[in-house]
């Protein structure tokens, strides 16, 4: 490995020098190999263009990487993480993880660059909170709710594969994240009398920090490089082909420029920065990167529901504690009707015997907080900046977001007309002013599908067009359900280790 004690790399024309406040171009000297900054090669005596993959010469301080490595992996969270270590596994492949951040959460430069501007129903404070700069990603601040993705948007052709071909993941995510199999064994159970309303609770991770369940794993696995503290800036594309990724330290002041090759490359760093990446290393390719952003609407203890105690008795699982209990209308139902997914959640409060449809019976009586589904907006949306950039020279992330009360208050509305039809319980009208905010679930920027003209990546996974480069995570998502991504982001980092493990 030559380094240098300059930032200087080698490269073909074209490549966006001016990113590293450097407009010299590089080229290779065949005296003796020596390497030039800062002339024009083709007035250069005997200058020679060198491919940059077949050569990237870096310089990373104290750490030493390889020039090339079979799979490079950007981001250390759920995604990130899982799909590295199932890769490895499988292959014994060298692969390179890089993190913005650093082991701890102690590096103030590398939380700048979350930063967004942002317009719609959330403000710009919200979403950094919700992209981790530090090993193990949004693990660290997880609060551990896992649940199925439902079915209903398999149902509606919205992915664009099976539902069987996700749920084969399950038990094995269900594992990663310590949570109980009863997640996937028992997702959701019809009510008796009517099978349009079930039963779909939240099950808990303990939760599972990747950052520290991880941590033993890079300081032994031999085929594994963590690159810290660096932030990739740009994937270098030539003829369809992701050539290299692009990186600085992520520190204000002088740093030092990285390039370094990969045989395939993943993006892994959530819905808002796998859009801002791929926006600012493919700007002209693909019109849809970026659209069709979803968060988790959130209504919390906005309704009163009163339910038949003997009727709930009879879906409720009591054989775990991890757990939190919630009532939605069935996959089937809601796909017939049309409705979003939506989960009822029921805050237990006393329990009484009173007159409930015209009966008397014992109750469960507690209030009800709302989790739902998006539907697909195009305007929801992250693009870039027009007038802010990152201390890296890059612009920030423009998100655009508005959620949809009248979607939430139909679903609730049927909901209440089944819980009555079938004698099950009722439920309160929401209020006139529903306060409606995130769960923190940054997804559907990047959306998988087999159309080009309406998706990012394939059914692997795989940015459209370019033959090497893939995308992990939630804004893979072409629809979200209600239930809480990180079985599913874990689940999907499993699928694409086996894809790229099979296709070596």
């Amino acid at each position: 490995m030559v380094k240098f004690s300059a930032p200087r790399a080698i490269g073909q024309p074209g490549w966006p020098w001016t990113m590293l406040q450097q407009r010299a171009t590089c080229y290779l000297l065949p005296l003796g190999g020596t390497v030039g900054c800062g002339g024009d090669a083709d007035t250069a005596v005997g200058g020679e263009w060198i491919p940059f993959r077949s050569i990237v010469i870096v310089e990373i301080g104290a750490k030493d990487l390889r020039t090339h490595y079979d799979l490079i992996v950007v981001g250390t969270g759920p995604a990130g993480l899982t799909l590295a270590r199932k890769y490895t596994e499988l292959t014994g492949d060298k692969v390179l993880v890089i993190e913005s951040g650093r082991r701890s959460r102690n590096n103030n430069d590398a939380r700048n660059l979350a930063l967004v501007n942002a317009t719609g129903d959330l403000p710009s404070t919200y979403y950094p909170l919700h992209n981790q700069r530090v090993f193990g990603g949004t693990s660290t601040v997880w609060n551990g709710w896992c649940a199925v993705l439902e079915k209903r948007s398999f149902l509606n052709d919205e992915w664009p594969f099976d539902y069987g071909e996700l749920y084969r993941y399950y038990p094995e995510a269900a594992e990663i994240l310590s949570v109980p199999e009863e997640v996937h064994i028992r997702p959701e159970v019809a009510f008796p009398g009517n099978a349009n309303v079930v039963y779909r609770p939240y099950y808990f991770s303990p939760p599972v920090r990747f950052n520290e369940s991880h941590e033993g794993w890079v300081d032994s696995n031999t085929n594994v490089e963590v690159l810290f503290n660096h932030s990739v800036m740009e994937i270098n594309i030539k003829s369809g082909n992701a050539v290299s990724v692009f990186m600085r330290e992520s520190s204000e002041g002088p740093t030092t420029p990285i390039a370094v090759a990969g045989s395939r490359i993943v993006l892994a760093t959530g819905g808002i920065q796998n859009a801002r990446l791929l926006k600012l290393s493919l700007p002209e390719e693909n019109k849809v990167i970026g659209s069709y952003f979803f968060e988790h609407p959130l209504m919390l203890g906005v309704a009163s529901i009163f339910l038949d105690k003997e009727s709930f008795d009879q879906v409720v699982d009591k054989q775990t504690s991890r757990i939190y209990h919630a009532i939605a209308l069935s996959s089937e139902f809601s796909s017939r009707i049309p409705l979003v997914s939506a989960t009822f959640g029921v805050d237990r409060g006393e329990k009484s015997s009173k007159n409930l449809l015209g009966k008397n019976r014992n109750t469960i009586n507690g209030r009800v907080s709302i989790r739902a589904e998006m539907s697909s907006v195009e305007s929801n949306s992250i693009t870039l900046s027009n007038t802010r950039k990152d201390f890296l020279g890059q612009p920030i992330a423009q998100v655009n977001l508005r959620f949809d009360a009248a979607e939430i208050r139909t679903a609730a509305g049927f909901l209440n007309a089944e819980l009555v039809r079938s004698g099950v319980g009722r439920m309160s009208i929401l209020p006139e002013n529903l306060q409606i905010t995130g769960s923190g679930h940054m997804m559907g920027t990047t959306r998988m599908g087999h159309n080009p003209d309406t998706s990012v990546t394939d059914a692997q996974g795989r940015v459209h067009g370019v033959e090497n480069l893939y995308v992990a995570g939630s804004s893979l998502f072409p629809a979200v359900g209600a239930a809480n991504p990180t079985l599913t982001i874990v689940a999907l980092a499993l699928r694409l280790a086996n894809h790229l493990a099979s296709d070596n």
